[in-house]
């Protein structure tokens, strides 16, 4: 194994954490060879400096709470840094960990200010299920006389 690898890995890690795909394709950016990156990253997964399960726990945790994306968004999110096989091992048991709902709510009552017609699109756009837009929007602004039961 190249040590250079496993140097440059785990100075990319003393920044912050990173899965397994992201630090490969770091490290293959910086020009190593497939092969040592693969190792470097095997003896970090190995040594507990790697641990994707707690991070796309930690990070759907994130998306869920502090960016307000509904399942849908944090589904897109989670493949462009995790591999295919990660997503589909955690995903479900992540997102069965989060209230979407109150958290559509919560982001509503935040934004409030902006308007409804504003927060449907936005709480669309963060990927929440209709159910929970018309919810929050609801709760927060009232029922208009044109809203459906």
């Amino acid at each position: 194994m190249n040590q250079d690898a496993y140097k440059k890995a785990l100075g990319i890690l003393a920044l912050s954490d990173h899965s397994t795909k992201m630090l490969k394709e770091k490290l293959r950016k910086s020009g190593y060879e497939q092969q040592d990156v693969d190792s470097a990253v095997e003896r970090l997964v190995k040594e507990g400096y790697v641990n994707d399960k707690r991070l796309f726990f930690s990070y759907v945790s994130y998306l869920a709470e502090k960016k307000h994306f509904g399942a849908m968004r944090i589904n897109i999110s989670v493949r462009e840094k995790f591999y295919k096989e990660t997503v589909e091992e955690y995903l479900s048991e992540a997102l069965s960990e989060q209230n979407f709902a109150k958290n559509a709510m919560e982001y509503a009552e935040k934004y409030k200010a902006k308007g409804k017609d504003y927060m449907i699109r936005r709480l669309k756009y963060l990927g929440h299920r209709a159910s929970h837009v018309i919810t929050a929007t609801n709760e927060v602004f009232g029922k208009g006389e044109n809203d459906e039961d």
